[in-house]
């Protein structure tokens, strides 16, 4: 039943977008404008050429996006319909996906459920399920969940295929989007943290041989696909972007204060930093009986995935947007945890005064 309700739920919440047309903003480019190579299923000019589908035009590289519209247009053709319907399902199998994610994390099945349905039905993720160019995203969230998932699998079974099924995974969540790259420390972390994972067994790390043959694959036909002579990634990109971190915060608490290509503003900024401040006054509060490797967990998960996007700064934009809400599709996970390990302990004060 909880399977069923954490499809059918955000499924029906997002049905709208059924009727949705392409919004001319990289749809365009990528679908329509190549409609010709979508409709070939051009393996090469799917995998190596840029998210756009161009010869090195752009500094994304997105082949598992590109390749998911050439399955769409097989069906569809250029109705934007069949693609929204891609998003959903998608977006409605990663709920179910970070459901199990969140089991294996031991908060019960009845707290793992009730996180999932929340955040399934969050505004902030109104824009990876409604735009189409977000599709990398949504993949990014499955695929990494999934290769969580089967290395855990790998860790109580010790048999070999769950490892290279993990890894597999890994390598297609990086072929969705580049932020992929951290997944691995993620993944570690998260397995010392709640799955018991003994440091000094070699057959542990056994991920990172073929993890490793898979990145070597990755840079390899990202560099046939996109200029490799464009400096896009600096501390002072890192420095301009730090404010990502309180707007994100404070958007995703507050539901106000959203655009379609968001703009860094004093007063999300200063709701941000306030609610920070709140957030980490309660940890101390807590201190002595929150959850903390949940806690840790949740930090990890939100401000490492954010890492990539922090120091990239997009040389084809020039001051069209400062951030994108649809990024927080995975590092929102995070937040969520460590708002789940306050809420938890505030609610178990208040039951225990009435």
């Amino acid at each position: 039943m909880h399977c069923l309700l954490l499809f059918v739920v955000p499924f029906l919440l997002y049905i709208q977008t059924f009727s949705f047309d392409y919004s001319y903003h990289d749809d365009d480019t990528i679908v329509l404008y190549n409609a010709k190579s979508l409709h070939d299923f051009d393996m090469k000019k799917i995998f190596l050429t840029d998210a756009w589908m161009m010869n090195k035009q752009i500094e994304l590289y997105r082949p598992w996006q590109s390749f998911t519209y050439a399955i769409d247009y097989i069906f569809t053709g250029s109705s934007a319909k069949g693609y929204h319907v891609h998003n959903v399902i998608i977006y409605c199998i990663s709920i179910l996906l970070f459901y199990f994610f969140l089991l294996s994390l031991n908060i019960g099945e009845q707290n793992s459920f009730l996180l999932s349905l929340i955040y399934s039905v969050h505004f902030l993720l109104a824009h990876v399920v409604s735009w189409l160019p977000a599709r990398g995203d949504l993949y990014l969230f499955a695929f990494s969940i999934s290769c969580m998932l089967f290395f855990r699998k790998y860790l109580r079974t010790k048999k070999i295929i769950f490892v290279l099924l993990s890894s597999l995974f890994y390598f297609l969540a990086l072929l969705s989007k580049e932020s992929a790259l951290v997944l691995l420390p993620i993944l570690y972390a998260v397995a010392f943290l709640f799955w018991k994972i003994e440091w000094k067994k070699p057959g542990n790390y056994f991920l990172l041989i073929p993890s490793t043959m898979l990145t070597l694959l990755y840079f390899w036909m990202r560099l046939q696909s996109i200029s490799a002579s464009q400096n896009i990634f600096s501390i002072e990109g890192l420095i301009y972007n730090l404010r990502v971190i309180p707007e994100e915060v404070c958007k995703f608490f507050i539901p106000a204060f959203f655009s379609v290509m968001p703009a860094y503003s004093t007063t999300v900024t200063s709701i941000g930093v306030g609610l920070i401040i709140l957030l980490c006054s309660l940890l101390f509060v807590f201190r002595k009986t929150i959850n903390r490797n949940l806690v840790l967990a949740g930090g990890i998960l939100f401000l490492v995935p954010l890492l990539p996007s922090l120091i990239y700064t997009p040389s084809f934009t020039g001051f069209a947007y400062d951030y994108l809400d649809h990024r927080m599709f995975f590092p929102g996970i995070g937040i969520l945890l460590i708002a789940y390990s306050i809420s938890i302990l505030i609610i178990r004060k208040i039951l225990k005064i009435f």
